[in-house]
């Protein structure tokens, strides 16, 4: 059996390019990655997906730093609210940096888990964590019992190495005097890791 070539276009948003292979070579969906100047970034939309129905769906991508048993909730990038709360789409992906997973979850009801679990919830004991440098938000378990609609995939081989190369590519293209990490999320001047 032949595999298709893995070819992305590029993106602005390495996340994006990510998320592209997974949806399409894996499970073989249609996807559209909007770019920066698109009115649908401001929604919190960096994909339009179709599945093999032709339905469309919203998803926002979004990474996972380390450690990889859980899942980084931001609640604050760039100082402002962050994008997982204020997103108007269906789904969010979260990509395990450096990893072989990907973890899909309904956005809306993660939305209202999060809001009821860090107001009135077991999280509102958790610690607030910063990640990298524009990111602050809290690590949930992913064997959580509130996060049991978070669906884990792991990626194909193929996939895996291509996401990894997009990685440390665009990490190569960052300014000596950079920290060598990219932002895990769509964030402002995300364009200079556009190179």
């Amino acid at each position: 059996m032949e595999t298709k070539q893995l070819l992305v276009r590029k993106n602005k948003y390495w996340l994006s390019e990510i998320a592209e292979l997974y949806f399409n070579y894996q499970i073989d969906y249609s996807v559209y990655s909007y770019g920066q100047d698109s009115h649908q970034v401001g929604d919190g939309y960096d994909l339009m997906v179709l599945n093999k129905q032709t339905i469309p769906y919203y998803v926002l991508v979004l990474g996972n730093p380390e450690p990889h048993n859980s899942l980084f909730l931001p609640f604050i990038e760039d100082e402002e609210e962050s994008r997982l709360l204020t997103s108007k789409a269906d789904f969010v992906l979260f990509y395990d940096i450096g990893g072989e997973k990907v973890h899909v979850a309904d956005l809306p009801l993660l939305k209202e888990t999060i809001e009821y679990q860090y107001t009135k919830g077991d999280w509102k004991e958790y610690p607030t964590v910063r990640k990298l440098v524009q990111s602050t938000g809290i690590q949930v378990e992913l064997n959580s019992e509130y996060l049991k609609f978070v669906n884990t995939y792991k990626l194909r081989q193929d996939i895996s190495e291509k996401a990894k190369k997009i990685y440390d590519f665009r990490v190569s293209r960052l300014p000596l005097y950079e920290t060598k990490v990219l932002p895990i999320s769509r964030v402002q001047g995300y364009d200079k890791y556009s190179s």
